[in-house]
């Protein structure tokens, strides 16, 4: 009898890629030359996702020789054989769709839609790809020479050397991998520092299963400050596909034209996008698309919207629009399907955007909602406001059961607190029937870890049926920013 049901599915699932600690040379997984181990890191969690040794210059070097040596026999490849395996690469990509799309969210911060979102880019990129072994086709142009002909040939261009970024790792690796596999050149990935699995590594996996033969793929992980130079004036890729900021970008077109040979600089840097709503608009549409084209992966796009231009007719409608949206926007774990807004990539671009809410407050821009950053349970971003008071309070009747809710509330306490600043030592519970749990001693001069000043916030109203309904423990955090304290969390255990 045929098996059916979750035991045959599970017999025909793939195992988990492994063995993201390795580089991938000519075919091979080993370990970067490099004394210095980069941690991957879950921006939401802050947990260690991989430990990887770092590639020098020589692994540079070698990854380059591997392509170079790689590329003529593969450019030779049929394109029906090349299609083939481009084309198995976009089915294990449909295979393994739930797996990367975790890797996403786990790695570069993506929300479970904006991940969604990538993985389809990224497979219909490599399913077109698979389309252009065939359609490298050439020309006979018109010529006034008696007895001549003019052809045009197109053939590969040789070695591709790619820098991809961290905002959308995975597809905009494979907009450049895929294209360059199918017409027949070889390939070498930096990824970004921040996503080095799913901007490099993944694909590896995946051509390899694929049966992409060695040394036509390589991934070198190595710090921008070690390798990119190198990476960009080595003397054997000659095209460079980089996209990532402005100055970067203008470093790498000066560092190329230093090549000995001269190369093609392929380059998609960042971007100032406005958004125009005249008085004819659709109000509800025109903010609908307004918060998806900033907040879609909490605006870390180089096609975000950065302006909003609104006509004054329609300037108030459209900002309560718009405020309240972002408002009834979800923020927080971005495995939960229902968040909109995940996690800052890293600690640089919180307080890079820091910088610039601080920039328009200080310009006289008029605050219409906002806040502060809120620090993660497992410890990602850390809070930019004053973490003043914590409360925990209940309403549920004393019973068997509120044992385990005082349970799990000391447990939230001791995982989410200690992040901030080591503060669980000082930490008690204490059950008051029907009253408040004071959670924190006070805010004094003497117990001050993150610089109150001595402010000490009035506790939540407990009896607020909004906040905590009858039968239910809560935990509450609020956040005392410079101006006012605002709740940031409700937490029900």
């Amino acid at each position: 009898m045929a098996e059916t049901g979750s035991a045959a599915t599970a017999q025909t699932e793939p195992l988990p890629f492994d063995g993201f600690d390795k580089i991938f040379l000519n075919g091979e997984w080993r370990q970067g030359r490099s004394e210095k181990i980069s941690e991957d890191l879950d921006p939401y969690t802050g947990e260690v996702l991989v430990r990887i040794p770092l590639a020098d210059e020589r692994d540079l070097n070698e990854a380059f020789g591997a392509a170079a040596s790689a590329q003529e026999s593969w450019g030779n490849t049929l394109p029906a054989e090349r299609a083939g395996i481009v084309r198995r690469a976009a089915a294990i990509m449909e295979e393994r769709r739930e797996e990367l799309v975790g890797w996403l969210i786990r790695e570069s911060g993506s929300t479970r839609i904006k991940a969604e979102v990538e993985w389809q880019y990224a497979h219909a990129v490599t399913l077109e790809a698979s389309t252009f072994p065939t359609r490298a086709d050439g020309m006979i142009l018109p010529v006034d020479i008696p007895g001549k002909e003019s052809r045009v040939y197109r053939r590969p261009v040789g070695v591709v050397g790619m820098i991809s970024p961290w905002n959308f790792p995975l597809h905009l690796s494979s907009r450049s991998v895929a294209p360059a596999l199918a017409l027949g050149n070889t390939v070498v990935v930096k990824p970004a520092s921040d996503t080095p699995v799913t901007g490099g590594l993944l694909l590896a996996k995946i051509y390899e299963e694929a049966g992409l033969p060695a040394g036509v793929l390589n991934v070198v992980v190595g710090s921008g400050s070690v390798i990119g130079d190198a990476f960009v004036k080595h003397p054997v890729p000659r095209v460079i596909s980089f996209t990532g900021s402005t100055e970067v970008g203008r470093r790498i077109a000066e560092l190329a034209a230093q090549s000995p040979i001269l190369k093609r600089v392929v380059l998609e840097l960042g971007g100032n996008s406005p958004c125009v709503v005249l008085d004819d608009a659709d109000i509800d549409l025109a903010s609908r698309i307004a918060l998806f084209g900033k907040f879609l992966h909490q605006g870390q796009i180089c096609m975000a919207i950065n302006r909003l231009i609104v006509d004054e007719k329609v300037f108030d409608e459209f900002a309560d629009a718009f405020v309240a949206g972002v408002g009834a926007m979800k923020v927080g774990d971005p495995s939960d399907e229902r968040t909109v807004v995940g996690p800052l990539i890293n600690r640089q671009q919180l307080e890079k955007l820091q910088r610039h809410i601080e920039q328009a407050r200080s310009e006289g821009a008029r605050e219409l909602a906002g806040g502060g950053a809120e620090l993660s349970l497992g410890g990602g971003s850390s809070s930019s406001t004053v973490s003043s008071a914590v409360w925990a309070w209940t309403r549920r009747t004393l019973g068997s059961s509120r044992r385990d809710q005082v349970k799990g509330l000391k447990y939230f306490l001791r995982h989410a607190l200690e992040v901030w600043g080591g503060w669980a030592r000082p930490f008690q519970v204490y059950e008051e029937r029907g009253g408040r749990v004071p959670v924190l001693p006070p805010i004094t001069p003497e117990f001050d870890p993150l610089g109150a000043g001595g402010r000490v916030l009035p506790p939540p109203d407990v009896d607020d049926p909004a906040l905590c309904a009858e039968d239910e423990t809560v935990a509450l955090v609020v956040i005392g920013g410079e101006r006012s304290p605002a709740v940031s969390a409700v937490l029900r255990v």
